[in-house]
């Protein structure tokens, strides 16, 4: 293991010069940096730089393309180099041999000028090394700094503003500062000259001649502009150059993939069967003799092996026709039961003593909020001892290479699965639909349809987590449900729901889909949806009528899900077809196949290697819609080939079994499936043709597709859309002759043409699918924010909005009233970076009722919220507000806050970000579904349809800057007939007149007199203080 070096040491420096610099665009950046800090030189400084003689060191010079950029815009000073990293001075001297470069941690003698850019940030005591510098300084001293950094990146040690620069240091004194605007491939930020001058230079300075100095820097200009151009011009040329190369390789690699392509299809089978015939050959001769051997002793064990299974077949048939065995028939039925429920009680017991805590989504590192009046606090996950990473187990190392690690750029809305089978079950679609949701950036809640906690236990729920963003949640239960046999009781129904509270409050569960897998759980998704508010979708994934061990009870419930859900997902067109009218709404939704895990281990291996092919493969339960009797009868048939069957074994399967070319392998872990695919030959859907088959879309069948395996299947209903590209059959006899022509398979187009179906048919793509449909659910919000400078402000507000609006259909408007504080440059950067936002940036400060009705004009949202830029908004807000709008009653609806002058201000215990959230989710679980009408909303945070404002109208500009704008609206919304509501169960935090307090008093005092007077006026009724003692 390689030793963790100290940051920014000089061992820390020599390895980033040896192993990071170029890749990072080091030496790019250095001679950026140099060339604008050279810009910002004032023309006596120029003067003094282009004197003979003039010493000058730059410290800190990497590479050395500062240090040549100074030697050519200075050519008749003595330029020097300094660096205290070794590999950076033997490659600066390997590239600019006429120049000195020093290696060293201090400065060996004492020079005229002395430069050092971007060096003093990685050092927490930037100040004493200035002093340290200037000691051997003669004249001026040049510093250069990144600017209001925030956050620093992990070398950066001290941040720098213009009051970080004293006016004197160590006799030197400041002659002046300039900020620094960079390119942002460079630099995400500005960056800050400061220049510093002896008294003995101070007074030379002044006698310096004053054309003489001007013409020198205007010179000097000149050079760097030309400089800049040629490095533009070069890295245009550079990357004409490489986009051409790129393209010659891309169409030679075309030509070469599609030429290689071709050659394996065509010689794949030819060289299989070579090398079969070959190992065939060598294996021949050694085994001869063994087997002239053996032949005569199995004879022998033959005819001894017949006599026993004949004696033991009669003893069987004996027992099972005595009165012992049919008496004991309940003893043996109640023993299954005790093993069973003794296996669940070990699943139950291996959970985690401590219920964890879902993690929320977060957002990339460079959206870190930025801190304002309400500090950031420490993270409480930071607090926590660092755990030894856990052993995983079969299931958890399947979901987690599926989930991989989600990359999302925005929060979402949570799924909560009401499951029908265990993950650990046999991998399928119930749990390739949850994987690819929680791929998608979902957050997963999986609800065990099989291990409860007992009532003993104090906890109402067990969470643990499987995967990023999936996690498996078991619910306390004081009775054991069968869950094929009956729905869920009452009673069962109020303690289960009551759980499910306490897990949506304590993992921040506020905007959430419901999908239902079993007909059991039908009342307790109501019963939340009714709470909630949270859509129910039914996956409809079998024919449930004649399904083995389905009571009619659960056929009961299928029928509310069908008729009541929201939206009912078909695996099947014969489910479709049978059920579309009966539902809301209703969506096709085939299974599919995990493509990228499959061709990416679909490759040679060892995992069947000891079996003789043709190989014909199956993988899937033996259950009772397998057809066994046609299993006997091709491998009877065929006693050549070999059979592997993999799989949990649901029925007596010992005839087949005894095959001596049918090998049985039992049940394999998920991700090993392609490993055994590659053997296949052949691969089987041997079903029985029945009312339920007929209804069944085989998710292996996509597998078996995407290796281009041909297939052979019984031709059941929901297979006959892809008879193209399977081996359809309806008698044995059929099927035997369709698994010969399969063998027989020499086209590479038909299994080009089997990949590219499977490919279509991705699991991403059946989450897209379902993400697309529901997308109804959620009417789509315009939030329009104005700002006038408070730049700290509006980015805590937007980053608030992407890291906690779990509200999926959202777009935002920003509209800038001429900001100078660099608002509109992080806009730009922030439209640019965003596809949700859109702004506008105005050349004058044109109000707040002008700007929002700016934004609101081109808002294509149905409801539309209004928000300052001071605000903090909480995980849930936007979902909280928009259940109230479906009210047609309603014409405005507003949160409670820390910050307003009426009754939605509430007392809070916060003193950090964290710290709000965490109160504003359990705030907003205890007051979920309190409302109360008030006389005004401020228009800190407002939620209306865009139908109101067509009715009412925008805003009224004549309150110009601001003020009063709210209590104008609300009279006109009250005059029009609806309420105007706040609603207790959605928190914000807000900072309070922000933009305000930038003005001064007594000109806010005539604003607000005015806009009073104006008020008054309009609505011929004087202004209540009683109403809202504060302007917000």
């Amino acid at each position: 293991m390689q030793p963790v070096l100290k940051m920014n040491s000089e061992e820390w420096w020599n390895d980033y010069f040896r192993e990071h610099w170029d890749q990072n665009n080091g030496p790019q950046q250095t001679h950026h940096f140099m060339l604008r800090l050279l810009e910002q030189l004032a023309a006596p400084e120029v003067y003094l730089l282009n004197r003979a003689g003039t010493t000058v060191l730059d410290w800190g010079c990497a590479y050395g393309q500062g240090t040549d950029l100074i030697a050519r815009a200075f050519k008749e000073a003595d330029v020097h180099g300094l660096d205290f990293a070794q590999e950076a001075t033997e490659t600066a001297s390997e590239w600019y041999p006429s120049l000195d470069f020093i290696c060293s941690d201090h400065i060996p003698r004492k020079f005229d000028v002395i430069f050092v850019s971007n060096c003093l940030e990685h050092f927490d005591e930037p100040l004493q090394w200035m002093r340290d510098h200037i000691e051997q300084c003669e004249k001026v001293y040049i510093a250069m700094v990144p600017y209001k950094e925030r956050p620093l990146i992990d070398q950066h040690m001290s941040q720098f503003r213009e009051e970080s620069f004293p006016d004197e240091v160590n006799g030197f004194s400041k002659l002046y500062t300039s900020v620094v605007r960079t390119d942002s491939k460079f630099w995400h930020g500005e960056q800050i000259v400061a220049v510093y001058g002896s008294p003995s230079y101070i007074e030379e300075r002044e006698q310096f001649p004053p054309v003489d100095i001007q013409i020198d820097r205007t010179h000097l200009l000149i050079n760097l502009f030309q400089e800049e151009r040629a490095t533009i011009l070069a890295d245009r040329d550079q990357a004409k150059q490489q986009y051409a190369s790129l393209q010659h390789a891309q169409a030679s690699l075309q030509d070469k993939v599609e030429a290689l392509t071709t050659l394996k299809n065509r010689h794949s089978d030819q060289i299989r069967q070579l090398q079969v015939q070959i190992k065939q050959y060598e294996d021949l001769s050694a085994k001869f003799e063994e087997a002239c051997e053996a032949r005569d002793w199995l004879k022998k064990e033959l005819m001894l092996a017949e006599r026993r299974e004949a004696d033991t077949s009669r003893k069987l048939k004996q027992v099972t026709q005595s009165n012992i065995w049919r008496w004991s028939a309940p003893y043996r039925r109640l023993r299954n039961i005790l093993q069973r429920r003794g296996r669940q009680k070990a699943a139950v017991a291996s959970l985690p003593e401590v219920t964890e805590r879902a993690a929320l989504p977060g957002r990339p590192a460079e959206y870190k909020p930025m801190t304002a009046a309400l500090p950031k606090g420490k993270s409480r996950t930071s607090e926590k001892r660092l755990e030894p990473p856990k052993k995983l187990s079969e299931i958890e190392k399947t979901l987690h290479t599926i989930v991989g690690e989600p990359q999302t750029t925005y929060t979402s809305y949570d799924i909560i699965i009401y499951s029908i089978i265990e993950l650990e079950a046999r991998f399928q679609r119930p749990q390739q639909m949850a994987a690819h949701l929680a791929a998608a950036g979902l957050r997963v809640f999986y609800i065990s349809s099989a291990k409860f906690l007992p009532a003993s236990d104090n906890r109402p729920y067990a969470l643990r987590k499987m995967a990023p963003n999936l996690y498996e949640i078991v619910l306390r239960a004081t009775k054991q449900p069968a869950i094929y046999n009956e729905l869920i009781s009452p009673a069962l129904e109020d303690e289960f729901s009551d759980h499910l509270q306490v897990l949506f409050e304590q993992n921040a569960i506020h905007t959430a889909l419901q999908i239902v897998e079993l007909p059991f759980w039908v009342g307790l998704s109501f019963r939340t949806r009714d709470d909630y508010g949270w859509r129910v979708i039914y996956d409809c994934m079998d024919e449930w009528e004649d399904f083995p061990g389905i009571q009619p009870a659960l056929l009961d419930g299928e029928k509310q899900l069908l008729k009541d859900s929201d939206l009912v997902t078909m695996t099947a067109q014969v489910l479709y077809d049978k059920y579309a009218e009966q539902t809301r709404e209703a969506l096709l939704l085939r299974n599919a196949v995990a493509f990228d895990l499959f061709a990416e281990h679909v490759v040679p291996n060892d995992i069947a290697s000891d079996y003789e092919h043709p190989i014909i493969g199956y993988y899937g339960a033996l259950a009772e819609w397998v057809d066994y009797d046609l299993l006997m009868y091709v491998a009877k048939q065929r006693p050549e080939w070999t059979f592997i069957m993999l799989g949990d074994i649901f029925v007596d399967v010992d005839d087949l079994k005894a095959l001596p070319n049918v090998h049985l392998l039992g049940r394999k872990p998920h991700e090993e499936m392609p490993l055994y695919l590659y053997h296949f030959d052949v691969c089987l859907i041997p079903f029985k043709i029945n009312k339920i088959t007929d209804a069944v879309d085989p998710v292996k069948m996509y597998e078996y597709l995407s290796a281009g395996k041909p297939v052979v299947a019984a031709r059941i209903l929901e297979l006959r859309h892809y008879e193209d590209v399977l081996y359809l059959a309806d008698t044995h006899e059929q099927f035997l002759e369709q698994i010969d022509k399969a063998l027989a398979e020499v086209d590479p187009a038909l299994a080009q043409q089997r990949i590219e179906l499977a490919k279509a048919n991705d699991w991403h793509h059946r989450v897209e699918q379902l993400q697309a449909a529901v997308e109804a659910f959620y009417p789509s919000f315009s939030i329009v924010i104005v700002t006038w400078k408070n730049l700290d402000l509006t980015q805590q507000c937007v980053e608030s909005i992407l890291r906690n609006t779990d509200y999926p259909n959202y777009e935002i408007i920003i509209v800038d009233n001429a900001s100078d504080d660099g608002t509109p440059d992080y806009l730009r950067s922030l439209a640019d970076n965003e596809e949700r936002v859109t702004v506008i940036l105005n050349d004058e400060n044109r109000g707040f009722a002008a700007a929002n009705n700016q934004g609101i004009k081109v808002a294509t949202g149905a409801n539309v919220v209004l928000l300052n830029n001071d605000t903090i908004v909480t995980r849930g807000w936007l979902t909280g507000l928009g259940r109230y709008l479906k009210d047609e009653k309603i014409g405005m609806v507003g949160p409670v806050t820390n910050f307003v002058g009426n009754a939605a201000r509430i007392d809070v215990p916060y003193k950090t970000v964290e710290e709000m959230e965490v109160f504003a989710n359990e705030w907003m679980h205890a007051h979920r579904g309190d409302t109360f009408e008030i006389d005004m909303l401020a228009m800190y945070c407002v939620a209306m349809r865009h139908s109101l404002i067509d009715e009412v109208g925008l805003l009224d500009e004549s309150y110009g800057i601001g003020m009063f704008e709210d209590d104008d609206y609300a009279e006109r919304t009250r005059a029009a007939g609806y309420d105007i509501v706040c609603t207790r169960d959605v928190f914000i935090h807000h900072h309070g007149q922000a933009s305000f307090k930038l003005l001064p008093q007594d000109e806010y005092q005539q604003l607000w007199e005015a806009n009073q007077s104006y008020y008054e006026g309009k609505f011929d009724k004087p202004w209540l203080q009683s109403r809202s003692s504060k302007k917000s």
